[in-house]
């Protein structure tokens, strides 16, 4: 047993670990380490992270009616405020909005950055397939551990008032609008997932090498500010575990899976308890 989980700790931590400081002093014998990458991107790393907070979380939708009234037709931003404020469609609209924002800003606009400033392409963003065969049974492994703690968290009262993000009101039924919502949820942890493990390790570990896992844990770690304790604590372990698979790997793809399998499972426990289904 013991020797079983040195070689766990070999293979999935010091492995990981040690390739990616080669990877940066092979990046540096190639005549490729150079400071204003490294410095150009914490910096657009840190505006994408202000446009997280400031226009995409709510009431940034605010913040874009102001913009349009600006430079706009007049009347449109406040048309476009109420829209979002409609009684009846309004929540899941600012959800929307939060989800699409998410995308933009943690995938979209990194994704053209590293790609026309940097001349990274997808692969040495993470975009990559990585050792699949691997990584399937590590999400196996993982997901696993995760259910009984999943389980468990679901009965926790902070847990039930925090989850799902969206919850349907009432009798409503799961389609189309929670189903929906899920769906940009997903979608919105691909871009996450991009954000700090791609851009933020696999990216950024071509100059940090090993460096760049405990960069990216840090706003990771913050990003969770306002959330249950006890996640925002389990950010630490969870930022630090899909750091080390993405250097790794050099793909992301396995925190995606995670990282969803994890969020829809726990919206589909914390709605199962407060609907008294289980």
């Amino acid at each position: 047993m013991r020797t079983l989980s040195l070689r766990a700790w070999q293979t999935f931590v010091v492995d990981p670990l040690r390739g990616a400081d080669r990877g940066q002093v092979e990046t540096a014998r190639g005549g490729h380490a150079r400071g204003w990458e490294v410095a150009a991107l914490l910096l657009f790393a840190g505006l994408c992270l202000s446009g997280l907070e400031y226009i995409a979380k709510s009431p940034g939708y605010r913040v874009v009616g102001e913009w349009v009234s600006w430079f706009g037709p007049h009347g449109a931003g406040d048309a476009l405020v109420a829209w979002y404020e409609d009684p009846s469609e309004g929540r899941f609209r600012r959800l929307q909005h939060w989800a699409l924002g998410n995308v933009l800003f943690l995938g979209v606009l990194p994704f053209i950055f590293c790609r026309w400033v940097l001349r990274l392409n997808a692969k040495q963003m993470g975009l990559g397939l990585g050792s699949w065969r691997d990584e399937g049974l590590a999400y196996l492994v993982f997901f696993a551990f995760m259910l009984p703690v999943l389980w468990w968290a679901s009965t926790l009262p902070g847990f039930q008032s925090t989850y799902p993000f969206y919850k349907p009101a009432g009798d409503e039924a799961l389609w189309p609008r929670f189903w929906a919502f899920e769906a940009m949820y997903v979608l919105q942890f691909l871009a996450l997932e991009f954000f700090f493990r791609g851009v933020l390790v696999v990216v950024l570990a071509r100059w940090l090498g090993s460096a760049a896992l405990w960069v990216m844990v840090v706003p990771y770690v913050m990003l969770h500010f306002g959330k249950p304790g006890l996640e925002t604590l389990g950010a630490f372990f969870a930022g630090a575990v899909l750091g080390l698979w993405a250097l790794r790997s050099r793909s992301i793809w396995l925190g995606v899976a995670v990282h969803a399998s994890v969020g829809v499972t726990m919206d589909l426990l914390a709605l199962a308890r407060t609907r008294g289904w289980g």
